[in-house]
């Protein structure tokens, strides 16, 4: 139901940290980072507030260093003055027939009812979408390679159309069309691209194969893999290796230090251990974020060619009883305008939530447990289903 969010909060670190420091530690993330070309970025600092200039060639990688900046402890804000240049002019309809294709293999965006215009490579989408965010995910998904500005502010939310948008919903004819679907969405994802892993599709599994330099190459495939319209399993079989080798204990270290200056993790006693590559993570933290945080900072640090999260995460203390825990997860579903809680069952003893039911994709299945655990559930067993899996294939062949 929300239509727009005005974000008045101020940002007010607890730690004093110099321009310097900020300065310095903001070339260190950028350097770490696959998907972007640090050597391209010029970083100033006054009073906190990050300015950041330079040319790449995609909006893509332009908003990746944005996000990144903004996880540098001490950073208050950041004015984002990179310039695109593309190496080459792309047509209108070329352009028009991209976004379009995008649109429609997204699972998180109902194209149904959207509106593509393409003029001299400036975007405008027009019609309706059922909520806020899925308008900002139609809005990212039309940054193609050749587009110089995107305009959406025709595009209504109309949060009732929900039930006949999903009726509307695209499926793909055969394994063929999903394989062609994985394979542009990786070709255009600057994190990817230029390694391009092999794509395989079985009955709508899909199957990644290769080998990528970084680690985060090989997360960056998978996510676009499962955010594809008809894929409901992905295999990752990518293998990581590194182009520079590093030691073991030099993994480790870095890892520890990044853990030390950042925020959500510093309070925390995580041990890191490093055998040839491979990153096992082990301790106690507060929430399902924390633990997912300490993932994705080790996977910054170059030599980590795999990850064994296991981080244990503490129960938060609450008074409620099983069928209020029930209930509260019950409304985080129904609210959470990604997820179809219709055909989702609940059921809660002792605080341990098991979900079961049937929902549209795969990333709707891993994002319901993270609603559960924001009710509050100490754990979440996760037996949800998707509509698009074997008996879909069986009977699309029958």
């Amino acid at each position: 139901g929300v239509l727009s969010v005005i974000n008045n909060i101020d940002v007010n670190p607890k730690i004093t940290t110099t321009d310097a420091e900020i300065e310095e530690q903001i070339n260190q993330v950028l350097m770490k980072n696959p998907a972007i070309e640090a050597n391209e970025v010029e970083v100033n600092v006054l009073d906190g507030i990050v300015t950041l200039n330079g040319v790449m060639d995609s909006h893509q990688e332009k908003m990746i260093c944005e996000e990144v900046v903004k996880g540098v402890s001490g950073v208050i804000g950041v004015v984002n003055q990179i310039n695109i240049e593309y190496a080459t002019i792309r047509p209108d309809d070329e352009l028009k027939a991209e976004i379009k294709n995008r649109l429609q293999n997204d699972v998180r965006v109902e194209d149904a009812y959207i509106e593509v215009d393409v003029d001299d490579g400036n975007v405008e989408l027009t019609g309706y979408v059922g909520s806020a965010i899925e308008k900002v995910r139609a809005i990212e998904d039309s940054w193609v390679s050749g587009v110089m500005s995107v305009n959406a502010n025709k595009i209504e939310i109309d949060y009732s159309m929900r039930n006949e948008m999903k009726r509307n919903r695209y499926i793909p004819d055969s394994d063929e069309d999903i394989k062609e679907a994985v394979e542009n969405a990786l070709k255009y994802d600057i994190r990817v691209h230029p390694t391009i892993p092999k794509v395989e599709v079985n009955n709508g599994v899909v199957i990644l194969k290769g080998i990528v330099d970084h680690i985060k190459v090989k997360q960056a495939a998978e996510q676009d893999a499962l955010n594809t319209v008809g894929v409901w399993r992905v295999k990752n079989h990518l293998k990581v290796r590194p182009d520079l080798e590093v030691a073991d204990k030099e993994i480790s270290k870095k890892i520890r230090e990044a853990i030390k200056s950042d925020i959500y993790i510093e309070q925390y006693d995580v041990a890191i251990f490093t055998r040839n590559g491979i990153v096992h993570i082990g301790g106690t933290v507060g929430s399902p974020f924390v633990a997912d945080r300490v993932e994705k900072l080790a996977s910054d640090v170059e030599g980590v060619v795999a990850i064994k999260n296991n981080l244990n995460t503490e129960s938060i203390p609450q008074d409620k009883v099983d069928w209020e825990l029930m209930q509260d997860i019950k409304d985080e579903l129904y609210w959470n305008p990604t997820i179809d809680s219709d055909n989702i069952d609940v059921e809660v003893i002792n605080g341990v939530a098991t979900l079961v039911g049937e929902v549209d994709s795969w990333y709707e299945r891993n994002l319901a447990p993270i609603e559960a655990y924001q009710a509050g559930a100490i754990e979440v067993k996760n037996h949800l289903n998707t509509n698009i899996g074997p008996d879909y294939y069986r009977k699309n062949k029958e």
